[in-house]
């Protein structure tokens, strides 16, 4: 094995946003830039407000580890840093560059449930206490253990607590108010139900009915979490190896040996799929999602502060059927993203999409211009859950996907729950693979159809009934 890497821990700048140019009335102007892309400039709003990232070596060797973690996001460093902790000798690949895909570039939220499951589908599914307890997995214990993290490595990742939800039309403060009561018959109290004048309070804008304040969620700035997962995880000794796809998993008489395009890594005790949407390309068994792209940018800073928009500094998503989700970051700016397409969007499409939604929600702020946008690949499920799997091959592969563009704290925590299978602490991950999912047969060739009819067939079941919440 190479001798010990080092890294400097991440470090939050105030000053270092790049903005592309100074005018970003052209199309042609703006810092477009998708997850395929490997941009010599700040990639996104996350890469511009982090200090330099010196990155890894390329593996170029034939080397042996109890467990090699595959993919260098939330879910990978996580992992990678959990076992580490225990001693575990953990070497991570990342075939781009840490946190490049879908974990760096996302909306910051942090809110409990597992993906589109939350506290009345876990009653409907579990038994009372199976029930609570998952509830609280993803939920208390994710920020708890996010909050530890940070702590432990003295962290700077912008964490802010609260976080609203929206109402868009006065028929679905029913759907909240039952969401709340069936997290508060699951022993969560932390939600508050709102007005349409007390949601003013918050959100400065005409177009709420009221909506739910969750004093436990919040907001985080993600690439600087995954970032700091792997100074933690480096400081415990693990090997990272970046620029290093893997492109065969390989059962041989040696064991199970992971190979890249320069290297190969015998994992001798485990191996962990954090790679989410590309699963499907080491794994036969992931057949269960389908991928699907987000958008998000970032505005200009805000005249008078993003407490013009936001008094009380909360995250937001609402409720119309392709929800908005926005928030204020560094500088007074405001992070502003939704819509989820089976094709990836051009540049053009995305920032008039998202320009739209804007000036609906702030329709007096003329004023406000993305200086940063980029889009991001995630997947889905039939039933809504995060799809997390064990195959006992060989050694055990661990596998997790379906996330549908939720789950910042819970793919951490899900990352630790690894950990814990693995050195058989508890069962917390064979909780997860109890839910069942279904086969999407073809879902991956057929989701650029069948994500544009689906949305149109709900798209239309909200027109005809306004006041039932529908959201994708």
């Amino acid at each position: 094995m190479s001798s010990k890497q080092k890294i400097e821990k991440p470090i939050l700048i105030d000053d270092a946003l790049i903005v592309p140019t100074s005018n970003t009335d052209k199309q042609e102007d703006w810092n477009w830039v998708d997850g395929d892309q490997k941009p010599e400039h700040p990639a996104n709003y996350y890469e511009a407000t982090l200090s330099t990232w010196a990155g890894f070596p390329k593996l170029e060797e034939e080397t042996t580890c109890d467990i090699v973690v595959i993919g260098g996001g939330l879910l990978g460093s996580s992992t990678a840093l959990h076992l580490s902790e225990s001693g575990v000798d953990t070497i991570l690949l990342e075939k781009n560059r840490i946190g490049s895909a879908a974990s760096g570039r996302n909306g910051g939220q942090l809110t409990p449930g597992l993906a589109r499951w939350e506290a009345e589908t876990m009653i409907e599914n579990f038994d009372y206490d199976e029930a609570c307890r998952l509830w609280r997995f993803t939920s208390i214990e994710c920020f708890d253990l996010i909050r530890e993290i940070v702590s432990k490595y003295d962290l700077s990742v912008d964490m802010r607590k609260g976080h609203l939800t929206a109402a868009i039309h006065p028929g679905h403060i029913g759907a909240l108010v039952k969401g709340a009561d069936a997290r508060r018959h699951l022993g969560d109290d932390s939600v508050t139900m709102l007005g349409e004048y007390e949601i003013k309070e918050h959100i400065n804008s005409e177009i709420y009915h009221g909506g739910a304040l969750d004093s436990m969620g919040g907001q985080i700035h993600s690439l600087a979490l995954v970032r700091g997962m792997i100074y933690g995880f480096v400081k415990n000794g693990g090997q990272v190896y970046e620029d290093s796809e893997v492109l065969e998993i390989e059962e041989t008489p040696e064991g199970t040996r992971v190979r890249t395009e320069s290297g190969s890594v015998l994992a001798k005790k485990g191996i962990v799929l954090a790679v989410h949407d590309s699963t499907f390309k080491l794994l036969s068994e992931s057949d269960a999602t389908i991928p699907f792209y987000t958008y998000v940018a970032v505005t200009n800073p805000v005249a008078g502060g993003t407490e013009t928009l936001l008094p009380t500094d909360m995250a937001v998503y609402d409720t119309q059927f392709q929800i908005d989700y926005y928030r204020p970051v560094k500088k007074q700016r405001i992070l502003f993203g939704g819509q989820g397409t089976g094709t990836r969007w051009n540049e053009e499409k995305t920032i008039a999409y998202l320009t739209s939604r804007l000036e609906t929600v702030f329709p007096e702020r003329k004023d406000l211009k993305f200086e940063f946008a980029w889009s991001g690949t995630t997947d889905l499920t039939l039933n809504g859950a995060t799809d997390c799997r064990k195959i006992e091959k060989q050694v055990p592969i661990y596998a997790v996907n379906g996330w549908s563009g939720h789950g910042v704290a819970q793919t951490v925590r899900i990352g630790k729950s690894i950990r814990d299978d693995i050195l058989k602490n508890n069962d917390d991950f064979a909780m997860l693979t109890a839910i069942e999912h279904r086969s999407i047969l073809l879902g991956r060739q057929l989701s650029p159809v069948a994500i544009p009819l689906a949305k149109s067939l709900l798209g239309l079941q909200g027109m005809i009934t306004p006041g039932k919440m529908i959201s994708f």
